[in-house]
């Protein structure tokens, strides 16, 4: 049985008791060749504005694609980590964080998968095809 990192754990307690609980749960329950971490949960409009800056001038036009994290600005776009639905995941490959796309959607769909066999809906990166990390809870 795996542990819940410390990290992990702050995340967790930070979002939606049923997402953290069925995000734990999964973390858990994970075979030993799937490695994982929660690495982001609940954050204020201040922090999700300073993530959706990156990659972009002050104006907020994009300047360097490949740095840009978010396309949610925290005040007219709001991201549903402010509301504290939703977290980030990162696999972990050979023990190093991999930040490989096909390695966290492998994750993401693990978790998604585990969550709706516990009756929680969720959505995000596996579904989307890009943001591999993100998982919500799905609005019904």
């Amino acid at each position: 049985m795996a542990s819940v990192s410390q990290r992990s754990e702050s995340c967790l307690q930070s979002v939606d008791p049923v997402l953290g609980d069925v995000v734990r749960q999964a973390l858990i329950a994970a075979p030993p060749w799937l490695d994982f971490a929660v690495i982001s949960g609940k954050r204020t409009a201040e922090e999700q504005r300073a993530l959706w800056q990156k990659g972009r001038n002050a104006n907020g036009d994009i300047v360097d694609a490949s740095a840009v994290v978010t396309h949610k600005d925290g005040a007219r776009k709001p991201s549903r980590h402010q509301t504290g639905k939703a977290v980030d995941i990162v696999a972990f490959r050979d023990g190093q964080i991999s930040w490989k796309a096909e390695d966290n959607y492998i994750v993401a769909a693990y978790v998604a998968g585990f969550a709706a066999a516990c009756g929680v809906r969720l959505t995000g990166g596996v579904r989307w095809r890009w943001d591999a990390g993100h998982l919500e809870l799905e609005t019904t």
